[in-house]
């Protein structure tokens, strides 16, 4: 949200997104030209069961225009299959 803020960055509008029954994405950014839907979280290891709430909102959405994140506690990017991977201490918008 600082980012947003202080990079005046009007164009871009977050969200969360959460169903009733649990499923959930941790921040939904709407930019110009496509949806970027982030999940947050702490561990440093990287395992499938992390992508599930950003798969199971991309295949409601049927969107190919989303762009998945995962951001984690460890320090090493990754472009995996099933979306991108990025350091807590490098995500930026």
């Amino acid at each position: 949200m600082k980012q947003i803020h202080h990079k005046s960055m009007r164009h871009v509008d977050p969200w969360f997104w959460r169903d009733s029954h649990g499923n959930e994405v941790d921040l939904l950014l709407e930019k110009s030209q496509q949806t970027e839907i982030v999940e947050v979280k702490a561990t440093g290891t990287i395992i499938p069961d992390l992508f599930k709430g950003l798969n199971y909102f991309s295949d409601l959405m049927k969107d190919d225009n989303l762009e998945k994140t995962l951001v984690y506690g460890g320090s090493e990017n990754q472009q995996r299959k099933a979306g991108r991977v990025v350091s807590w201490k490098e995500f930026l918008l």
